[in-house]
């Protein structure tokens, strides 16, 4: 099996659907070494479910595997982040007519931390400088966050600011930064917040922020839409508009192709931005997967697809929903493609743009739960797993739809070790790992069948289990003995072969080897 194939190990088939309680819509993944945390929006309520690595709900996790993170009002569920003991959620609480940003911190165990504004929950709305003639926007919402090493907590989304006074609209990306005790720190931006404005056309202008992420240093990148156009903005780590970053702090790349969004960003350990949305057709054409790549300066990554660009159309309707870097630099797009059905798709991208031919089907695998519409949310890693999180709807019915698929997979070798005497030197195999860095694997099994015209518990005793043999992360190689038994019977020299069998968890370099057995 390949990159991009199904994990066998997880679910039934490499996929998990779960039913939490009335129409469920996945939003978010995060992976640690044990597991998976999901974030979904279930029945107006933010919801966090945590998975162990089989796919099963984890009942340690808030005595059933889910916690309910209820704000009052209309909920909808945007990010989260683990780090440390704490888990952070975001995203949107509407009460009546008016949003408010949603922030909301848990325990490992799913309770509330409470040392996190009273409850572990937190509203507000973006304030603006008192040069815009109303500063408390009508609704704020909020799409992404990032912690700090401090623990401080920076979110993004969205200011409406609905000008009035100036005639219509000015909806504007906005950041905000929490303290660890869920108040304002006033230290960052304006009194605690800040925004940025792409034209000073304040009566309507239209940003809508889709998403965020926090780059090791602190400063933030904000992406979504400008008007009908990409839009990407640059934060400092004091909340102040990133005046080194394209022109005043924001960029709007464009594909030439009229409507585009960016919904997805991502940054490297060198400071390369990757941003994914989509981009119209044009010409009643179909809307594609659309990929960019920045400098930390905000120009294109020459380097990287066209011009610093790269997209994919693989049939029907294309929209990047998230979007990774591998730690190897390669670029993973997942989304959503509509083309009669609607279906996961999760493609690879090489670090020059190209599609990564070495993953799933010519670069991209579509992943379909039972024939229902299916529509992405957000990618976890974890060690050599990819893990995707959405939504799977049928009959009306909406749950969390979860898929794992192989990033990488690590390459097995059968080797002679020696050969083994009756009552004196045991022999043996090696199965070894080879090529890669066996810390970069999760836990897998190989599997492997005995041969040979010597009888296993008769003529000798094998070491291991005789089917399988787990290898645990970081482990390379494992050695299987073969211990003649001394039978004090002259039966020449026999043998005992080792033959790796195939499995989706491994490739084979070399399948098979064989050693003898002779009389003392």
């Amino acid at each position: 099996m390949s990159a991009g194939s199904l994990d066998p190990s997880f679910g039934t088939g490499g996929k998990v659907t779960t039913g939490l309680g009335g129409n469920d819509y996945g939003a978010a993944v995060q992976c640690d070494y044990t597991g998976t945390y999901v974030l979904s929006t279930t029945n107006g309520d933010f919801e966090v479910s945590r998975y162990l690595k089989n796919g099963k709900l984890d009942t340690s996790f808030s005595g059933d595997g889910k916690a309910y993170v209820n704000f009052g009002g209309d909920d909808h569920a945007a990010a989260l982040s683990i780090r440390g003991s704490d888990i952070t959620v975001v995203g949107t609480a509407t009460y009546g007519t008016h949003q408010y940003a949603a922030v909301a911190r848990l325990h490992f165990d799913g309770t509330f931390d409470t040392n996190f504004s009273g409850t572990g929950l937190q509203t507000l709305k973006y304030k603006l400088p008192q040069s815009f003639s109303e500063t408390t926007a009508t609704n704020s919402t909020a799409v992404g966050l990032g912690i700090q090493n401090d623990g401080k907590i920076v979110i993004a989304g969205t200011a409406d600011m609905s000008r009035q006074a100036l005639g219509g609209r000015d909806l504007e990306f906005a950041v905000a930064r929490l303290n660890t005790d869920g108040s304002l720190d006033s230290s960052y931006g304006y009194q605690g917040m800040n925004y940025t404005e792409f034209s000073n056309n304040n009566a309507t202008d239209h940003q809508e922020a889709q998403s965020m992420v926090m780059q090791p240093d602190g400063r933030v990148d904000v992406v979504g839409r400008s008007n009908y156009g990409w839009g990407v903005a640059r934060f400092t780590s004091t909340g102040m508009t990133d005046s080194s970053f394209g022109s005043q702090g924001h960029i709007s790349p464009s594909f030439g192709t009229g409507y585009e969004i960016a919904n997805a960003v991502d940054v490297d350990a060198s400071g390369h931005i990757i941003v994914g949305g989509f981009a119209n057709g044009g010409n009643g054409k179909h809307a594609y997967f659309a990929l960019a790549e920045f400098n930390s300066n905000g120009t294109p990554t020459a380097g990287f697809g066209n011009g610093g660009k790269a997209t994919l159309s693989s049939g029907g309707a294309n929209m990047i929903d998230d979007v990774k870097f591998q730690p190897d630099g390669k670029v993973l797009a997942f989304g959503t493609t509509t083309d009669g059905s609607s279906n996961f798709d999760i493609a690879r991208f090489t670090t020059a743009g190209k599609l990564d031919a070495g993953f799933g089907s010519a670069g991209y695998t579509s992943i379909d739960f039972s024939g229902g519409a299916d529509y992405a949310g957000g990618i976890g890693l974890r060690a050599n797993k990819i893990v995707l999180a959405g939504t799977t709807t049928k009959s009306g019915n909406s749950d969390v739809a979860l898929a794992s698929v192989f990033s990488k997979v690590p390459v097995l070798t059968v080797n002679f070790y020696s050969n083994a005497v009756e009552g004196g030197k045991e022999g043996g195999f090696l199965i070894k790992e080879v090529g890669n860095d066996p810390y970069e694997f999760d836990t897998f099994y190989a599997n492997y069948k005995l041969g040979g015209t010597a009888k296993l518990g008769t003529d000798y005793t094998f070491g291991a289990d005789p089917i399988s043999a787990l290898y645990l992360p970081g482990q390379s190689t494992r050695f299987f003995s073969v211990d003649a038994i001394k039978d004090g019977k002259a039966e020449g020299t026999e043998t005992v072969s080792l033959t790796l069998q195939a499995s989706a968890a491994y490739d084979i370099q070399y399948n098979y080897d064989a050693i003898n057995i002779t009389d003392k």
